[in-house]
Formats: structure tokens, C-alpha cells, sequence
């Protein structure tokens, strides 16, 4: 079994047709699955467990296939590979997934040496929601790197691929006392946080790698070349990146802070920062005591560290109806020259109550009422049902990771409902042809910026900011108003949850001036719930075409309305 191209046939199915790497925990393969009628191409994973007793091999057999069915689950995502199949054969255990075309951000900095600041935000951009949707199945990936971000072929999108848990599966054996344990700490040197090589990963472990792995697309260092700074352990990259703006710079540097109590609290939040850096507004230095969080800290219990309860939760935005801890300080924009004292104490005051609001609309679960796909034509709400009042929840002080007891939540009243703007608005490139035109890449941006406010709009955050950042007019008002889609859903207590969400095609394209006409063809998978339970009269997983029509906002386009036909 080790001459793997010697095998005609594995699981009588898959044809290995060349091998794609070899690590510590197996080998991976290009296969051909002959008994599908497009013969189509996989990604042949073979995994051998690091023991040969019997007993351990039931018990990592077993293991394996609870791995293989979150690995599934973390499949639906657009930007994560399919699990096609998985079986065990000659003492080996095999994982079939989707073959993603395209090239590793290895490759591409080999090829290409060191990024632009705007391509590496655009990457983050893209690729967070999917770390959000790992981190919403209490998953944390422990691999985060360039060799396991593939930029898609297809549509240029970033893929996270090769997960940390069947490793570490493959790495169980039984130590003197006859338990099982975990003989090797999955990872990558350089790419791993102190916390996570010791064996407690937490979700803002991988955010540490996914900020050292932009700043190894902004400098074309891997960690092992940057030095740091003895009295305090900090990275020193930006004399390797001079022209990067200070602001980015900052969130960076945030992102890979020593403790995980002083990085990002959830990769929701990280996205929300970095969207907020778009709009001008400014990320204070690291280390600022004001953007403290409290770590989720993964028990370390046999059953595997993925799949045990954290003992403090950071929820990211779709914990469906668990409690959401969000820290009270979010990002301040600049003051403005020649103000008194007071009068910027006032402004900042002021400023700090809309942004603690908006941290709490935006993290909350986001999804959708009985038509986010048809706003305007809602159901009214029941004369009996009573919406339910905002709460802000307070997130009270960092504990240490042994702390064998989660922290008790604060429940204080919401002040008045505001609207802060919420920074997932597309700007026009300044490399547009024409003033009065919108191209077919600034179109998908929109699209894309839709899709991911609807999960902000239509879920239990009900989140009237993310409305106003994408929408106008028409569909605005829709939204927003009072008997409207958010007010439907608040009132009958539901919620949308969405799964894919993609462009398919785009088939027309109409502007003049500051209005324009899209056509779209794409694919949705959108489930309502309704009291907890799912009403199948609103939930579909299906394609189909839309005709948008845009209006420019400023410097914006925004939606205005839309028609499915």
C-alpha cells in the first residue's frame, strides 16, 4: 500500500492518476471516480493512525467517521471542498473531496512575489466568511497558511482547504494510563500561536494565522524570516511592507497579537473591522487595552478538541439562538480638528453608544423573513405577537483558559434604536472605464455584498444597518419599515439561515447615468425558522434569475429594487 500508484483501484471506485503531497499524516492524490458518469477528477486523501493496536484502531475508525460527517457539514460553504466520500481499506482510512483548480497563495507569491495591499484585502474579504462558517460549527481549522488557501480558477475566490481534525484523528494513541490521547499538535510552525502548540487552540487561533498569512502576502516573508521584538515577542514585518497603510498595518498587527484575548474576538468581528477600515475609519495601534476579548478557549477533552463545548464562547454571527458576547469598544473614527474638549467628549460619547449598538446587531445570527427574495410583500404580523426588545450584552473580563466555568453574562437594557452605517457598501474602482457606466466585476461585488447583508438583515440581529449599507429606495423602504421584512420576522420570531449563496451568471448589464438594470442568474439556499422549527413553504435550494435595479448613492452604487423572473 505504500506504492499507491501500483493500485489500479481504491474502493473499487478511484482511479489514483498522480500524487499530489505527502505530510507527516498521508498522502494526497489526484483520482478519477469511475463510477461517476462524468468520470470527474477528486482529491484523494490517505491517512494512516500513528499505532497498531487493534483496539486503537476501532477507536480512531470510529473517530474518523464523526471527522468524515463534520467535514460534510463544513462542505456546504461555497468556499470550502465537498466531501464526496470517505472509507477505510487495508488498515487505511481514505477522504474523497472536490478538486479545487487553481493555484495556493504559495504559488502565487513564488510566482508573483509580494502582493498590494488592495489584493491582500480583497482576499480577507473573501475568505472570512468562510472562517465564519467553520467557527459557526465550533470548529476551529489549526491550519490556517498559504499552502491551504487555493484562489479558485474558476472565479478567483480564495478556498480553505485541508482541516485539522482528521489529523489529529490519525495522531490518537494510548499513553501508560491506557487513554487515549493526541501524540502530535496539528499545525504548521510559524503559523501557530503559543496557545495552539500547546495543544488549546481557540477560534482567534486562527485568526493569528490568517493575519501572519496576509503579511506574508504583503512581504513575501514566511514568519520564520521576520524577527521580533525581545522585550515584548512582537512580529516586526512592516520594514518589510513600507508603503502599507498605517490603519491596515494596525489591524494586522492586531490580528497576530501573543494573547488571544488581544486579537480580533470572532472572525465576524475581524470582518467587520476590516470592512470599516474601507470607509475611512480608523484602527487604534495593538495592544490598546480597549479591544480586549475574551478567548474561547476549546476543552481538551478525549472526544477531540473540535467538537468539545468551549468553556467561554466568542459567538461569530450565526450561533443560531446561543448567547452572543460582543466587547462594548468598537473602532472610533478621527476627531475632528478645532473642537473644545466637551464638544469631543460629547461626539466621542455619542459615537461609542451607535458603535456598541452596531457591534451587537452585527454579531447577533443573521438571516432572513417569509421573503427576503420579495420584501415587499410580507405577511403582517399576528395581532398577538409581541416582537421582542433589543438587549446589549456585555461581554464581562477575559479569564484564563483554565477557567473550568464560562463567565456570567450582563444584561443591560438597550439605549434608543440607532442606525449606524455599516461599511459593506461597494465603492466604484477608480479603474472604472466611465462615470456612467458600472462594470460586470464592480456588479458581482454588489451581489456578493447583498448576499452577505441579507445574512445580516434576516436573522436574529435583524440588523437595520446592513439594510441602509447595500440598498436604497424601494427595497429600502421595504426592509426598514415599520410591518416591513425585519418587523415580519421580529414580530413572528423567525429567522432565515443560508447556506450557498453564488453568482452563476451575470447575462446583462444596462446603465446610464446613475441609475442601471442587471440581469443575474444565481443559486440559493436559504431555510426559514420560524418558532425553531423550519417552515418548508419558504425554504428552497434553488436557481434562478433577477433582474436588480441599481441606483449611486454618493459614491456608491446601491439596490434599489429587484424582480425574480
Amino acid at each position: 500500500m505504500n506504492n499507491m500508484q501500483a493500485v489500479k483501484r481504491l474502493n473499487n471506485r478511484y482511479e489514483v492518476l498522480r500524487e499530489l503531497g505527502d505530510g507527516g499524516f498521508g498522502k494526497t492524490f489526484l483520482a478519477r471516480d469511475c463510477q461517476m458518469p462524468s468520470t470527474r477528477e477528486c482529491v484523494l486523501k490517505q491517512l494512516k493512525p500513528l499505532h497498531n493496536d487493534a483496539q486503537m484502531y476501532e477507536m480512531v475508525k470510529t473517530r474518523f467517521q464523526r471527522e468524515a460527517a463534520m467535514l460534510e457539514q463544513l462542505g456546504e460553504h461555497d468556499q470550502i471542498p465537498r466531501l464526496y466520500a470517505y472509507f477505510s481499506e487495508d488498515d487505511l482510512f481514505y477522504v474523497v473531496e472536490e478538486y479545487v483548480q487553481g493555484s495556493t497563495l504559495t504559488q502565487k507569491i513564488h510566482r508573483e512575489g509580494p502582493q498590494t495591499e488592495a489584493n491582500v484585502r480583497s482576499m480577507l474579504i473573501n475568505l472570512l466568511p468562510a472562517i465564519v462558517h467553520v467557527h459557526q460549527q465550533r470548529i476551529v481549522h489549526r491550519d490556517i497558511k498559504p499552502d491551504n488557501i487555493i484562489l479558485r480558477a474558476a472565479d478567483g475566490k480564495p478556498v480553505l482547504i485541508d482541516f485539522g481534525a482528521v489529523k489529529e484523528t490519525m495522531g490518537t494513541v494510548m499513553n501508560a494510563q491506557g487513554n487515549s490521547t493526541h501524540s502530535i499538535v496539528v499545525g504548521t510552525p510559524g503559523y501557530m500561536p503559543s496557545e495552539q502548540m500547546v495543544g488549546r487552540p481557540v477560534y482567534a487561533s486562527d485568526l493569528y494565522s490568517l493575519g501572519l498569512t496576509a503579511i506574508y502576502m504583503l512581504t513575501g516573508k514566511a514568519p520564520q524570516e521576520l524577527d521580533s521584538d525581545p522585550a515584548t515577542g512582537a512580529i516586526l514585518w512592516r520594514g518589510f511592507a513600507p508603503n502599507v497603510n498605517r490603519d491596515f498595518a494596525n489591524f494586522l498587527d492586531r490580528a497576530i497579537q501573543i494573547t488571544p484575548q488581544m486579537r480580533f474576538g470572532s472572525a465576524q468581528e475581524m470582518f467587520i473591522a476590516l470592512n470599516a477600515l474601507a470607509v475611512g475609519m480608523v484602527m487604534p495601534p495593538s495592544g490598546n487595552q480597549n479591544f480586549q476579548h475574551s478567548a474561547t478557549v476549546m476543552s481538551n477533552a478525549p472526544t477531540g478538541t473540535h467538537s468539545a463545548m468551549p468553556t467561554q464562547a466568542v459567538m461569530p454571527q450565526s450561533y443560531g439562538n446561543a448567547p452572543v458576547q460582543q466587547n462594548a469598544s468598537q473602532i472610533m473614527p478621527p476627531q475632528k480638528a478645532g473642537m473644545s474638549d466637551w464638544s469631543k467628549a460629547m461626539l466621542m460619547g455619542g459615537l461609542l453608544g451607535v458603535f456598541v449598538l452596531g457591534g451587537l446587531f452585527i454579531t447577533k445570527s443573521p438571516q432572513a423573513a417569509s421573503g427576503p427574495d420579495s420584501p415587499k410583500n410580507e405577511s403582517k404580523a399576528p395581532q398577538n405577537s409581541v416582537p421582542t426588545p433589543p438587549q446589549v450584552v456585555a461581554s464581562p473580563a477575559p479569564q484564563p483558559a483554565s477557567s473550568p466555568q464560562a463567565p456570567t453574562q450582563i444584561v443591560v437594557a438597550a439605549p434608543p434604536a440607532v442606525t449606524p452605517k455599516l461599511p459593506v457598501e461597494v465603492p466604484i474602482p477608480a479603474t472604472s472605464q466611465a462615470a456612467d457606466s458600472i462594470s460586470e466585476p464592480e456588479v458581482r461585488s454588489l451581489i456578493d455584498s447583498w448576499f452577505q447583508a441579507k445574512r445580516l438583515m434576516f436573522g436574529k440581529g435583524y440588523s437595520y444597518e446592513a439594510a441602509n449599507a447595500v440598498s436604497t429606495g424601494v427595497l429600502l423602504n421595504d426592509i426598514t419599515k415599520p410591518n416591513g421584512s425585519i418587523d415580519w420576522l421580529k414580530s413572528n420570531n423567525a429567522e432565515y439561515q443560508f447556506g450557498v449563496q453564488k453568482i452563476d451568471s451575470i447575462s446583462r448589464i444596462v446603465s446610464n447615468g446613475d441609475d442601471a438594470t442587471v440581469e443575474i442568474q444565481a443559486t440559493e439556499d436559504r431555510t426559514l425558522y420560524r418558532d425553531g422549527r423550519v417552515d418548508p413553504t419558504q425554504t428552497d435550494f434553488k436557481s434562478k434569475t433577477t433582474v436588480y435595479t441599481l441606483k449611486r448613492s454618493g459614491s456608491r452604487w446601491k439596490i434599489a429594487d429587484y424582480k425574480n423572473i
